[in-house]
């Protein structure tokens, strides 16, 4: 698949609003310790699953999705707001474990990765894996060259200075891996 294909999924959203997704990220994460969120900046993450199960969805981002896994010790349905990227060709929806394999939701899939998603009204059922070298590369390279915080926020969460290199965005993925979430067919 040509460089210029593997892309054609990634241009959904406009420079504007990959320049505000970026700016508020990296806002976050500034405020967030590379340990992890405390309970305040978790309250914040949370804020669009409160919002969707309040009956606010309206008021939640379309870049962002709510993943229900059942957890991995208490098999009790556990729901996390996550952005996306979705490729519409293979109807695959892309995540990253920002905190990398530290992060619970992340731990859960591993344990049972039959999914439920939820983007605005729409509830899918999917089954993840994680990406492939090639799709994580071309996500990440995406991300850094259409959002000018990326690099700093990755830096912010992995604790070392970001390396932009196919290498450097390769071991990114291995520290922070990018999901990809197959829709199941009815």
């Amino acid at each position: 698949m040509a460089r210029a294909e593997r892309l054609t999924w990634l241009r959904g959203r406009s420079r504007v609003q990959e320049w505000i997704a970026g700016g508020l990220e990296y806002a976050t994460l500034a405020l967030t310790s590379p340990d992890g969120p405390g309970p305040w900046m978790r309250a914040l993450y949370r804020l669009p699953v409160w919002l969707t199960e309040s009956g606010f969805a309206a008021l939640v981002p379309h870049s962002v999705m709510l993943l229900t896994v059942p957890g991995r010790r208490s098999g009790h349905d556990r729901t996390v707001a996550l952005s996306y990227q979705h490729d519409p060709d293979h109807d695959v929806y892309y995540v990253v474990a920002g905190w990398g394999t530290r992060s619970h939701w992340y731990r859960n899939l591993e344990a049972s990765p039959r999914v439920k998603l939820r983007l605005g009204n729409r509830r899918i059922t999917a089954v993840a894996s994680n990406a492939s070298d090639e799709v994580s590369l071309a996500l990440y390279r995406h991300q850094f060259d259409t959002n000018p915080f990326a690099a700093r926020s990755f830096a912010q969460i992995t604790g070392g200075p970001a390396d932009t290199s196919d290498q450097g965005l390769l071991e990114l993925a291995r520290r922070c891996p990018v999901v990809a979430l197959r829709v199941e067919q009815d």
